[in-house]
């Protein structure tokens, strides 16, 4: 990560009853015409259909996402929220196998209480700013909301930061790329710089609190 069958609608699949058939007769027909359409291969309403690529919902056709929200046994994965001092990674738990999108809803949600504790939050947890997240040949493409654009420019580029260092922990992603609506973005880097195509951890580097970016 479908499709209920389509009712008839007014009018759709009318016959005309014929004078002399009586209900058997007309169930007989019915019964062998299945048969044979089913024969024939052709597809009956109310069967699965291979559904078209440009239908499947934004990020369903990630490779290895699974669609259960529930995180398996012993799963968990490195995510980066924000602390007085810089970026802090932290492990959660999430559903497994660990993907970019996976990662990248964990960072939506509220950091539970232990971590509040200690001064962390995630600036994606206050309002949805991301529309999806996958991954493309090692690189991460994230599409962000207009309400991205609302955010003061400090909250902007620790977003971002956020979304580059937790999504390049992710096995085999290197790059994070950005969309605005699904339109190519330019980003600001930790630097104030701002950067087209795709960015790097190193890009925000800086932004880690001192002992996270010395281990």
């Amino acid at each position: 990560m479908k499709g209920q069958p389509e009712m008839p609608g007014p009018g759709r699949w009318a016959t005309r009853r014929a004078p002399a058939a009586g209900p058997v007769v007309l169930l007989a027909h019915v019964v062998v015409l299945a048969l044979v359409l089913s024969g024939c291969g052709v597809a009956l309403e109310g069967r699965a259909r291979a559904t078209p690529r440009e239908e499947v919902p934004y990020g369903l056709l990630e490779p290895g996402t699974s669609t259960s929200t529930t995180a398996a046994p012993g799963s968990g994965a490195v995510l980066y929220l924000v602390g007085q001092d810089g970026l802090e990674p932290v492990r959660r738990p999430v559903r497994a196998p660990t993907s970019v999108r996976a990662v990248v809803e964990a960072l939506g949600q509220a950091p539970p209480a232990e971590e509040e504790e200690k001064g962390l939050r995630s600036v994606l947890a206050a309002e949805a700013f991301v529309l999806g997240a996958r991954a493309i040949s090692g690189v991460a493409s994230i599409d962000l909301a207009d309400r991205f654009r609302s955010l003061p420019e400090r909250e902007q580029t620790l977003a971002l930061a956020q979304l580059v260092l937790t999504s390049t922990e992710v096995t085999d992603i290197e790059r994070v790329a950005f969309t605005l609506n699904g339109e190519p973005l330019d980003v600001p880097t930790a630097d104030g710089t701002l950067r087209s195509g795709s960015v790097t951890r190193q890009d925000y580097q800086s932004l880690l609190r001192a002992t996270a970016s010395e281990s």
